[in-house]
């Protein structure tokens, strides 16, 4: 049984290539989720917070919270991406403006603590990591707009 025609749709589902980058990116995002989940979760020496002043464990506490954002708006993101890609959604322009990764701009763009050696190396990296899928959402959410611009 073949999915109704909608004559309001605007784009149509997403081309092969796009489709790999995105599952390559939300695989990648998965996997970013499961080491940041082990890094916080893995005992005592994961997170060396003792010892620390409460304004630097605020500090690391706050770069966690960024890893978390990033990797959640970017997830939001691909996933709506990856139901465009589908086909079960039509209108990509719409479903796109509903998971906007620039929402959070303020925070996932700041990169400032990615070299402060108060943190762990581990948090650091996972900074980088994180930021890095964000930039490149945010790069695959600047084709996906020109596209649908485009065909308008």
């Amino acid at each position: 049984m073949e999915a109704p025609v909608d004559n309001n749709k605007q784009d149509a589902p997403l081309d092969r290539a796009m489709r790999q980058r995105v599952e390559q990116t939300y695989d990648e995002v998965c996997f970013l989720l499961l080491e940041s989940e082990d890094y916080l979760t893995s005992g005592p020496n994961s997170r060396p917070t003792r010892g620390l002043a409460a304004n630097d464990r605020l500090f690391m506490i706050n770069q966690e919270m960024r890893i978390t954002a990033r990797l959640g708006a970017a997830l939001a993101w691909l996933m709506m991406a990856r139901a465009i890609g589908s086909g079960e959604v039509l209108d990509r322009t719409t479903a796109l403006d509903d998971v906007d990764p620039f929402e959070l701009a303020d925070c996932c763009l700041d990169v400032q603590a990615h070299r402060d050696t108060r943190l762990p190396n581990r948090l650091r990296d996972l900074l980088r990591q994180s930021h890095q899928l964000y930039l490149r959402v945010v790069e695959m959410d600047g084709l996906f707009r020109a596209r649908a611009q485009a065909v308008h």
